[in-house]
């Protein structure tokens, strides 16, 4: 009896090796210091917030040019930010944003960034050129149950 199906064949694999990503991935917390009678600082921004703080960042750091840099908001959380930006920017964007802090109570030219929060900085807590390196849980390993 003929099933219709033919003979098996064999299977070929072929491995991909990714040397150079075009994307590099960041985990962003921006951290915020209230002013004035209130200082509670805000526990959640809204996307604009964020791309207006990182751009300020990028252009002290790197000037008007460096501000102009591409980089994708990938998801917020509260204060907490996962970026996507061009691998050939990710060492001056680490640089840059790791670097950053705002005191509009400086007399320099400080201005406040977001309302009702006089220092605003940013902390770098993963990067990684691939974003399962960001966003999966850390490289601790639990032996598996008998």
């Amino acid at each position: 009896m003929s099933t219709g199906v033919d003979s098996p064949k064999k299977r070929q694999w072929s491995r991909i090796t990714l040397k150079s990503p075009e994307w590099s991935y960041l985990s962003l917390e921006i951290l915020l210091e209230g002013t004035g009678t209130n200082s509670e600082a805000p526990t959640q921004l809204d996307l604009i917030s964020f791309y207006t703080i990182i751009h300020a960042a990028l252009r002290r750091a790197l000037g008007l040019v460096g501000s102009s840099m591409h980089f994708d908001i990938l998801h917020s959380d509260g204060l907490k930010v996962i970026l996507r930006v061009p691998s050939k920017d990710f060492s001056p964007f680490c640089a840059a944003v790791s670097a950053f802090y705002n005191d509009s109570a400086n007399k320099q030219g400080g201005f406040e960034l977001v309302e009702g929060c006089s220092k605003v900085g940013i902390r770098l807590i993963k990067s990684s050129r691939f974003l399962t390196g960001i966003v999966a849980p850390s490289r601790q390993w639990t032996p598996p149950k008998s």
